[in-house]
């Protein structure tokens, strides 16, 4: 059930109700609720339980201070892909704060050997003291902690008015920047090894966000009206098991929101990666054991390089042939296609469409024809295919308008014609001003 939060327990009564779950919690807590005990082995075994219970629940703060840093961590910038590089990141950030002067020494056992001499009625009355004080030392010195964790910036606090409250939490920011990569090789022994050289700069902040809120409510955890995030669920769940039944979460309406970033520290990492690793190759002509020649990577280097231009220079030899078969074929389409227009013997429809489709044949040879021989020259782009193929294109179906128009008297086959011709111009033109082509035109 939620409560207003001008109802809720003061500090010290938090305090109190923190080792109260405590002492539930020891083993001695139930023997002393007991009607008896078995003797005083009985009694310093309960003891001395206990006090081991004590002593890992201190263990359990470091734990606490580690979630709640954690929790409280926000990472910006490059590397956001890389979960290796975060997590590091935050393993380093939470042990920094780890090293701080937060945590104080468990307490003594009190039981040794004068206690275990004790009467053992004496010794359940002074071990039940004992761990109770221990229990409320223990509750006292977390609230000192959380106090510590405020001036570190870890922890924030809050301040209620009659239905309103103003409450601050902290940031620990870190903001990733990575620099520009450059590539080095080296030499060791028998292999070349490839790196990638860069800085990885790290600017931490702390960063200060206050809420300011209207109707702020509390409730215990499951009871809250909007779903905890899965970042927070994660955090609750990493509290202690003692402190888990006093945390409350604080709703509200939001009316003002600020937020203050100051800067801590710069850290700049330079960074390698290894990009590759290869052998070095050191071939050599034998004889038994005598070496007649040999040679080294630099030498294979040259040769793989001529190896790989002299295939270049082969396949734009392939491509040049190719291409005057492709202009062949072309032009016997485009003339074919022409001779087609001019026929009577077929009628206007079908004779058009077989006409078209010549035409289009004879485009698409073109296209081919120009794409390997720009390849051949090294001339090779998109935008010269598609100029070449569109000149011949737009000349064929030029001059089947025209031969069409002659044979059927056909006025709109002499606009088509038109709109052809000035194609035609516009083409010739964007290929004229091609510099890399010096003007001329594929044959």
């Amino acid at each position: 059930m939620p409560i207003r939060l001008e109802d809720a327990n003061s500090n010290q009564e938090l305090a109190n109700g923190v080792a109260s779950e405590l002492w539930s919690r020891l083993i001695f807590s139930r023997l002393a609720d007991e009607s008896g005990h078995n003797g005083i082995e009985h009694i310093v075994s309960a003891a001395s339980a206990s006090h081991a219970q004590i002593v890992s629940w201190h263990r359990e703060l470091r734990e606490f201070v580690e979630a709640v840093c954690l929790a409280a961590i926000e990472i910006r910038g490059d590397k956001q892909e890389d979960q290796a590089f975060q997590t590091q990141l935050r393993d380093e950030i939470v042990e920094r704060v780890s090293k701080g002067n937060l945590f104080s020494m468990p307490p003594r056992s009190f039981v040794d050997y004068k206690f275990a001499d004790l009467d053992p009625a004496i010794a359940m009355d002074k071990a039940e003291r004992q761990l109770e004080q221990h229990c409320l030392d223990f509750a006292n010195e977390f609230f000192a902690l959380l106090g510590r964790m405020q001036q570190h910036h870890l922890v924030g606090g809050i301040e209620s008015g009659d239905d309103t409250c103003r409450f601050t939490f902290f940031r620990r920011v870190a903001i990733i920047e990575e620099t520009a990569r450059q590539r080095s090789q080296r030499n060791i022994g028998d292999k070349i090894e490839t790196y990638d050289h860069f800085s990885t700069n790290i600017q931490h902040r702390n960063a200060m966000h206050v809420h300011h809120v209207r109707g702020p409510m509390l409730s215990e955890l499951g009871d809250n009206v909007h779903p905890l995030p899965e970042k927070y669920q994660r955090f609750v769940s990493s509290l202690p098991d003692w402190l888990s039944p006093s945390i409350r979460v604080l709703e509200g309406e939001l009316f003002r929101e600020e937020c203050v970033e100051w800067d801590t520290m710069v850290e700049i990492r330079p960074q390698e990666e290894t990009v590759s690793i290869r052998w070095q190759r050191d071939p050599a002509i034998v004889f038994g054991d005598f070496v007649l020649a040999g040679w080294g990577e630099d030498v294979i280097v040259g040769e793989e390089s001529r190896a790989r231009d002299g295939d270049i220079e082969r396949s734009k030899a392939i491509a040049s042939s190719v291409a005057k078969r492709f202009h062949a074929g072309s032009m016997a389409l485009a003339v074919l296609s022409i001779a087609m227009i001019g026929s009577v013997a077929w009628s206007p429809a079908l004779l058009t469409l077989v006409a078209i489709a010549l035409g289009l044949s004879a485009m698409y040879l073109a296209s081919l024809a120009a794409k390997n021989e720009y390849f051949a020259s090294g001339l090779l782009t998109t935008q010269r295919v598609l100029m070449h193929s569109t000149l011949i294109g737009g000349i064929v179906f030029a001059t089947q308008a025209i031969v069409f128009a002659a044979v059927r008297w056909s006025i709109p086959a002499l606009i088509v014609a038109a709109f052809c011709a000035v194609v035609v111009w516009l083409a010739f033109s964007m290929k004229s001003s091609d510099k890399e082509l010096g003007g001329n035109r594929v044959d």
